[in-house]
């Protein structure tokens, strides 16, 4: 533009100077310096950064522009506007740009982050297996099923390899032998029991075959008499009757019969006691065993004595003799303390009855006895019970008799465990050298008899006998 106008070198080197001028008379704005994004943001935690320090800027000078520079040319006249002319600084033509002061770069200092924690990948999920989809559902929105819900894959028994393998024939012979020597062994169990209950067959097998299956004799109101007990009973029996040279001889008929009745009635009395929550341990056994022994001399002795007249070892004795005796007495304990028992209930009004009579003047005591009392050794002596010292009889029963005079009926019935007594004192005498005195009784007893009591249970039992 400047070559258009034609101006002479003195004028182009002029017009430089004014421009240069011109420039250096202007400020530049500062841009205000952006400073940098916090690093606190995408941290996990936040870091303490110093703030930068302050640099001084470098002085101030005009930037120059290699390319070009711009130029302000004043008219030579006034009244036109000034025309700005380009005047290229290099021999390439240039183009006049605005100027703008680039803002001075301040060091930033380092700050050392801290590593970024390792993430641990979660475990490759396992192949789920996929039900068949429903026809309903779209690709993707087909469930899968949880690893919970998925079907095992089972193994196939033996059995079926075997037949799918082709060996049929080999598995089919195999159980036929199985069954037919499972038939067979039913078969001879089953002669075995027939033999036991109609033929009386009785040896070592038959006893563990007994024991093994707990065969029955027969049941009382449902309750089991074993088959084993039956036969031991019985043949401690014969051995009994075998060893008495004088023994009458029995219908083998009517001995099983009553071996029988035996066991079903101490079925009841071992069931009535457990009604009462009594029973007689092995400890009592063996102390009834003990005084036995001792009431004979030693042992040898009292096994000799068993032997004689029962015709069993001491612990046979025990089980069949001790114990049948001890749950009678204990059971007879039991019903007389059971006041709401029909039975005690009939005895102690009996007993009633034969004391108002034995009050009344007049009224003979022994007949009193044989028509009250049913105890049958009472009333073959007609009541008499002997003479007594203090210290024979119980604690309560010295206290009162002893204080009655002669021929003095006691006024209240006396019960203790065999029943309901009405006491007379018949004879009282005292020895004039010891002062010591002495009563001869009588007495009615209304027994509360245990023997009744488990005849009329015994009649009341659905009773099934499988033995002949």
């Amino acid at each position: 533009m400047a070559n258009n106008l034609n101006l002479t070198p003195e004028r182009k080197a002029q017009l430089r100077k004014e421009v240069i001028a011109e420039i250096s008379k202007n400020e530049i704005k500062k841009v205000p310096v952006k400073k940098p994004r916090s690093l606190t943001a995408a941290r996990p935690q936040p870091l303490k950064v110093s703030a930068p320090k302050k640099i001084t800027p470098a002085p101030k000078t005009p930037p120059v522009q290699k390319s070009l520079v711009p130029m302000v040319v004043k008219s030579a006249v006034p009244s036109k506007p000034p025309v700005i002319v380009k005047k290229p600084i290099s021999s390439k033509p240039s183009v006049v740009k605005k100027i703008i002061k680039k803002p001075v770069s301040q060091p930033v200092k380092k700050i050392s982050v801290p590593p970024k924690p390792t993430v641990i990948k979660p475990a490759a999920k396992t192949a789920v297996r996929r039900w068949p989809p429903d026809p309903f559902l779209t690709k993707k929105e087909t469930w899968t099923a949880p690893e919970s819900l998925v079907k095992p894959v089972l193994k196939k028994p033996v059995w079926f390899k075997v037949l799918a393998g082709g060996d049929r024939k080999i598995f089919t012979k195999g159980l036929i032998t199985f069954i037919s020597l499972t038939l067979v062994f039913i078969l001879l169990l089953a002669v075995d029991i027939f033999g036991i209950y109609r033929l009386d067959w009785d040896n070592q097998a038959n006893r563990v075959l007994l024991n093994l299956f707990s065969l029955p004799a027969g049941q009382v109101n449902g309750r089991i008499i074993k088959l084993a007990d039956y036969l031991d009973d019985l043949k401690t029996i014969e051995a009994t009757l075998a060893s008495q040279t004088n023994a009458p001889v029995i219908d083998q008929r009517i001995l099983k019969e009553q071996l029988f009745n035996r066991l079903v009635s101490l079925n009841i009395i071992d069931y009535e006691l457990k009604k009462y929550n009594l029973s007689v341990t092995s400890e009592i056994l063996d102390q009834e065993l003990q005084n036995t022994i001792s009431q004979i001399g030693n042992l040898e002795k009292t096994t000799e004595e068993i032997k004689k007249v029962y015709g069993l070892t001491p612990e046979l004795f025990k089980k069949n003799v001790l114990k049948p005796i001890l749950d009678m007495n204990l059971l007879q304990q039991a019903i007389t303390q059971d006041n709401d028992l029909p039975l005690n209930k009939q005895a102690g009004q009996q007993a009633n009855e034969a004391l108002k009579l034995a009050l009344t003047p007049g009224t003979d005591f022994e007949t009193l006895v044989l028509q009250y009392s049913n105890d049958v050794s009472t009333t073959n002596n007609k009541g008499d019970l002997g003479w007594f010292k203090r210290g024979e009889l119980s604690k309560e029963a010295e206290d009162i008799l002893f204080s009655l005079e002669s021929g003095t009926v006691y006024d209240q019935v006396f019960k203790n465990d065999f029943g309901y007594h009405v006491f007379k004192v018949d004879s009282k005498l005292t020895d004039e050298k010891s002062g010591e005195e002495s009563i001869k009784l009588r007495e009615i007893l209304v027994k509360v008899d245990v023997e009744l009591y488990v005849k009329s249970l015994f009649d009341q039992a659905v009773i099934k006998k499988y033995v002949k």
